[in-house]
């Protein structure tokens, strides 16, 4: 490549061989910064290569489900019901609802998944898609409850969690289940994403569409609310103990593969 920049350089462009040669290194050290610093150029602040993979490789996930590859709707739940399931069960607070938002979830996405359009990653992506189903699920669940159809708002007893006995897990999960009660429904799904989900508020702001503003006084009132329950208990020292296990909750509340055959009765 250099010997044919430097002959053109001296044959065409009336230069020197010797004056050429210093061109063309100087033309090529250019070429390779360029290439080093292209992404910073485009406005990247990173040199990330996982990412720009990961988007297209969730491009042609998305891709594959919308030909009806069934073989890509099983990739995309072993990457992310775990995390749909955990999540939703965090705000829904119900094995069974937990399964209804879950399975609505992997069904949207098989049904519309030429709205992924790459402008948020898919993690992120099937985390909007999983708060949208489970504040759908919360206001059926109330519905059903105001009307007979339902015994209790939440019928599911407290899920295991590491290093915690039965009594402590068991009145936490109580606690959260009263707290959630009174939180609106944005509240909820604003304190599941950042308190117990830990995610960023610039994340939670691309999953919610909301201004961070808005979201650091959702979660702010969402706190009061749970401190307020267990002062009522004798526990307003205790918050951060409580919110460590309903993070460390274990996975065991809903069967995997469970869910797995009802996504796939559903979209079959």
């Amino acid at each position: 490549m250099d010997r044919i920049v430097t002959y053109i350089l001296s044959k065409y462009c009336c230069i020197d061989a010797i004056f050429a040669v210093s061109v063309t290194a100087k033309l090529l050290l250019i070429y390779l910064l360029f290439s080093i610093l292209h992404p910073f150029c485009v406005g990247l602040r990173w040199l990330d290569t996982s990412s720009v993979m990961n988007r297209t490789e969730a491009k042609a996930l998305m891709h594959g489900i919308g030909c009806g590859d069934v073989r890509a709707v099983k990739h995309l739940m072993d990457r992310y019901l775990d995390l749909v399931a955990r999540t939703a069960f965090r705000i829904v607070c119900d094995r069974k609802d937990c399964e209804a938002v879950t399975r609505d979830v992997f069904v949207h996405v098989w049904n519309y998944s030429e709205t992924f359009d790459g402008s948020i990653s898919l993690r992120l992506w099937m985390l909007r898609l999983t708060c949208r189903y489970a504040r759908r699920q919360m206001v059926i669940r109330k519905l059903m409850y105001l009307f007979g159809r339902r015994p209790d708002l939440f019928v599911t007893s407290a899920p295991k969690a590491p290093d915690y006995d039965d009594y402590v897990t068991k009145q936490a999960w109580e606690l959260y289940c009263r707290a959630s009660v009174r939180l609106s429904a944005r509240q909820h799904v604003i304190f599941t994403l950042c308190v117990l989900e830990e995610i960023s508020l610039e994340d939670a702001s691309i999953i919610t569409k909301t201004s961070r503003r808005r979201i650091e006084q959702l979660l702010e009132d969402a706190a009061s609310i749970f401190r307020k329950e267990l002062r009522h208990y004798g526990k307003a020292d205790e918050y951060e103990r409580y919110v460590g296990f309903l993070r460390i909750v274990e996975e065991g509340f809903v069967e995997h593969e469970k869910l797995k055959r009802l996504i796939m009765a559903s979209i079959s």
